[in-house]
């Protein structure tokens, strides 16, 4: 397959700004770290964003100088708010890209920056990914400069030399932050052994060698965000980047050809932009206020209320993804099905936007929506604010689910209220908030909260029944549900994330969330006891 090379736009690290390390606060489980060992990334299709920071960076590869033979390269005109760089399928792929959707993305950051949105970090970096399976000493020279294997060289060797794991990771991760996504899954890894005494910077450079070797190896791919564009903003916050895969379907187009899909990614990074502009943002934020501002963002602009063209046999659009006007169910009742968010959870948002659209003038209807990512941001900060919002969970799917929901919630609220506040003569939709947003189920938050195992803790609760239920946590595990009989009795139940226990139970239409236990030994009827977000104790 014929595969051209688009060069830097302009200079490609440009976003990373140095800044005091920090710790990163993640959410993962904190149980026992297994021994490191060597996990190599043949391919780099990683998931969620990882904490990196940046420290000085190395010399810069030479934009000019000659792809492989077998790579023909493109030079493009220098923009200074996007920069790209990647590989494409096809010539004709490259062109598209730089005449249709570049052109898009310009617009596009200047139609929401007369409304005062900026992006966290300038220029905007685009990554095209290479397509699927080829090969990684082809595809990250065409990503990050012919020096790049010099460079993972010379990386291994800071990495030894590192005065401290966490040394050492900071390093990775500032490599990382200019390469993005190179690393990435290494790094996530990683970050579960930076306190472990047993490994040091020579244990690390190891694995990373043997990673690199793998990597780069006869067998070695490289390609990342199949299917999909992604953005990502590091848990440090100092660089950001998109992503932008290939397809592997025949019902849509590449995403770095779908102007909409990369307006939506930076429509994400104008929403973080907006909120870190104006304050600390926390890690746990709203899928369903996220996605549905980003949509927003992207077709206010383009004035198309398709998003995601889906393709016929023969390439033509015949359907949407996802649409703007249209919604079915409130932000409420939508979470409520699996008790978690997703892209289509905030519909009723993109509809009230597209609603105002006929009714409201794009300068104001701009200015609106501007308001209303700021209003998600403080809706978060009051919500990090509460009892065991922040505390790491895993096992507690109790807790879990209450934060989720308030967050998903809270924020799709603070939009709605946020937009709507801003119009003067409010429209008939800013009246549909419970229709809109639905039922804050306030009452089953407060039962969520008071029956949730991190908040019950060793303390115990005492049950109408006599009994006292109590639970053993270590970080974010359940380590045993203790019940104690009238009698004294004392009953264990252990829990072993790796056999799934406590096993989650879900009544969507109550709201109920049980957590099952096996007794010790027990494999019968009655085998089971499970503790419910009602507070009361369940046998199976």
């Amino acid at each position: 397959m014929k595969k051209a090379m688009l060069l830097a736009f302009a200079p490609l690290l440009a976003a990373c700004d140095a800044e005091p390390a920090v710790s990163p606060g993640t959410q993962a489980r904190e149980a026992s770290a297994p021994p490191l060992a060597a996990q190599p990334a043949v391919n780099a299709d990683a998931p969620s964003p990882l904490a990196q920071d940046e420290l000085p960076e190395p010399a810069l590869p030479d934009a000019a100088a000659p792809a492989p033979e077998e790579l023909p390269s493109v030079a493009a005109p220098v923009d200074e708010l996007i920069v790209a760089r990647g590989a494409f399928a096809t010539e004709a792929d490259r062109e598209r890209f730089e005449v249709e959707v570049l052109p898009s993305a310009r617009a596009f950051l200047a139609y929401w920056a007369e409304a005062g949105l900026a992006l966290p970090h300038t220029p905007a970096r685009l990554f095209i990914s290479p397509p699927p399976g080829t090969r990684a000493r082809v595809a990250l020279p065409e990503l990050y400069g012919e020096s790049i294997f010099e460079e993972l060289g010379a990386l291994e060797v800071e990495v030894e030399s590192a005065a401290s794991n966490r040394a050492a990771i900071e390093r990775i991760a500032a490599f990382s932050c200019q390469r993005p996504p190179l690393l990435r899954g290494f790094l996530e890894e990683l970050e579960e052994h930076a306190e472990d005494p047993e490994i040091g910077p020579a244990d690390i450079a190891r694995v990373l060698r043997e990673e690199n070797d793998e990597l780069l190896g006869p067998d070695g791919t490289f390609s990342f965000r199949t299917d999909n564009g992604e953005f990502e903003l590091p848990l440090r916050r100092n660089c950001s980047y998109t992503l932008l895969g290939h397809s592997t379907s025949a019902t849509r187009a590449h995403p770095y050809l779908e102007r909409d899909v990369v307006n939506h990614e930076l429509g994400h990074a104008l929403h973080y932009g907006s909120w870190l502009a104006h304050g600390p943002l926390g890690e746990r934020l709203s899928t369903a206020a996220n996605e549905a501002i980003a949509d927003i963002l992207a077709h206010v602009f383009d004035g198309d209320p398709c998003h995601g063209k889906v393709l016929s046999e023969q390439g033509t659009p015949e359907g949407c993804r996802r649409r703007m006007d249209e919604y079915e169910q409130s932000v409420s009742d939508a979470f409520w099905v699996f008790g978690s968010a997703d892209h289509e959870t905030g519909q009723s948002l993109r509809e009230l936007i597209w609603t105002l659209r006929d009714e409201v003038e794009p300068g104001e209807l701009r200015a609106a929506v501007a308001q209303g990512i700021g209003a998600v941001q403080l809706a978060l900060a009051q919500i990090d604010l509460e009892p065991l919002a922040s505390v790491p969970v895993f096992d507690d799917e109790i807790l879990a689910t209450r934060y989720r929901f308030v967050r998903e919630y809270e924020a799709t609220s603070a939009f709605f209220e946020g937009v709507c506040a801003r119009l003067e003569q409010a429209p008939a939709a800013c009246a549909e908030h419970a229709q809109r947003i639905g039922d804050p189920r306030l009452e089953l938050r407060e039962r969520w909260l008071a029956n949730a195992p991190t908040a019950i803790g060793l303390e115990g609760v005492t049950l109408a029944d006599g009994r006292t239920v109590a639970f053993e946590l270590q970080g974010a595990l359940i380590r045993q549900m203790l019940v104690t009989l009238p009698d004294g009795e004392l009953q264990s139940f252990p829990g072993d994330p790796e056999l799934g226990i406590p096993q989650l139970e879900r009544d969507s239409g109550s709201g109920r969330i049980s957590l099952w236990f096996s007794a010790a030994g027990g494999d019968g009827a009655g085998s089971q006891l499970g503790w419910t977000s009602e507070g009361e104790l369940l046998v199976r």
